[in-house]
């Protein structure tokens, strides 16, 4: 058994924002596989919770298969090594990493309801509740900031790559994507590398990202996906789902932008008989989402998001800018906790029961782009 860190102080220390623990048992054998939730990295690992035996606590388990990862290791080496670096609140932390055998294990903290993206697809299939997505995107915006102040763009900010935890805090997720723009000490305005399977992110992607050209892109493609994903969160169907990659492409390189459904924007597509942009026509769009017509969204929100997917990179505000949107600054007035917005769902934890073969969210999201689409961690 070989830790992964170089430096063994490093690997066998917990410090993670937000989690106070005593340092881990770092062995195979220190842990039980409660329950198999996903396969992950196109089948390269699956992700488990896990009991640590000499503390009895439950751990989510993150196990790849070394002789599957193939090219795919290096990634999953500098995702490590990015997140090893990273310390806030609302950034997932790794609390260790080893190799053992054939396999390689990253421990994380449980997350009690799992990913935003498992929220809407096995509850509210209809979207969640405005005040549930600020305070999400609130937390979100903070870590966000966070990332662009140490010069990382993550490139695949989207439902599966959202947590939340037991308290109602969100986590940023799914850093095998990242890049940074200091290079060799200098900060870079542009950046003009495509992040590796690029595909699978295709749906939030920025226009300038995917029109690879000398322009390149910034962080502020992060923004444009995290418009996306409002979007997602808040219509319960990513955008552009029911589109082929190559029309995708098109759509947004001449501009198309997702939006939210609610009785305001459903009932301009009837009276206009414009398609919907986002997978379809209004048709399409009530027939995904009975209750489109019955939602409304705030003003702010919609502004919102039509700030985040603005087509024009340099007229997306940043992520500082954005926490202080109205859309965002009515947090400040909530007397409710997310925990509160988000029942009946109750979170895992140490205590739920949980047989050994049973799988957790034993549900698919209906997209074409994303097969790991649960715990895309």
């Amino acid at each position: 058994m070989l830790c992964y860190s170089e430096n063994r102080e490093n690997c066998d220390t917990v410090q993670c924002s937000g989690y106070k623990m005593a340092p881990l048992e770092i062995s195979e054998e220190a842990f039980d596989k409660c329950c198999q939730i996903e396969p992950i990295c196109e089948d390269r690992g699956t992700v488990w919770i896990g009991r640590h035996k000499p503390s009895n606590s439950r751990y989510v388990l993150k196990i790849y298969d070394l002789e599957k990862c193939g090219e795919e290791l290096d990634r999953i080496k500098d995702e490590i090594t990015t997140v090893r670096q990273l310390q806030h609140r609302n950034v997932i932390k790794y609390l260790v990493s080893f190799i053992s055998g054939n396999h390689l294990w990253i421990v994380m903290p449980l997350i009690g309801y799992t990913s935003a993206s498992r929220l809407i697809v096995s509850h509210f299939t209809n979207g969640l509740p405005e005040p549930a997505l600020a305070l999400i995107f609130k937390d979100i915006l903070c870590g966000l900031h966070y990332l662009h102040s140490k010069g990382i763009i993550h490139r695949s900010i989207k439902g599966t790559h959202i947590l939340v935890d037991s308290e109602g805090r969100s986590l940023l997720c799914g850093f095998r994507h990242s890049t940074n723009s200091i290079l060799q000490g200098k900060w870079e305005k542009r950046i003009h590398s495509y992040p590796p399977e690029a595909a699978y992110n295709l749906n939030w992607a920025s226009p300038e990202m995917l029109k690879q050209d000398m322009e390149g892109y910034s962080e502020k493609t992060d923004i444009y996906s995290l418009g996306v994903t409002l979007c997602e969160l808040g219509n319960g169907e990513i955008p552009y789902c029911k589109y082929e990659p190559q029309l995708i492409l098109v759509e947004k390189v001449y501009g198309r932008q997702p939006f939210l459904y609610d009785m305001h924007t459903c009932r301009f597509l009837f009276e206009n008989g414009k398609d919907s942009g986002v997978g379809g026509s209004y048709g399409d769009c009530l027939g995904s989402l009975p209750k489109a017509a019955e939602k409304a969204f705030s003003a702010s929100a919609h502004n919102f998001v039509s700030k985040c997917v603005e087509y024009d990179a340099s007229a997306r505000p940043s992520a500082e800018k954005l926490f202080d949107h109205p859309f965002i600054r009515q947090t400040r007035k909530m007397d409710i906790k997310l925990p509160e917005m988000l029942h009946p769902v109750t979170p895992i934890t140490d205590e739920t029961q949980l047989g050994e073969t049973e799988v957790v969210n034993d549900v698919h999201y209906d997209s074409q782009q994303s097969p790991d689409v649960m715990w895309d961690l």
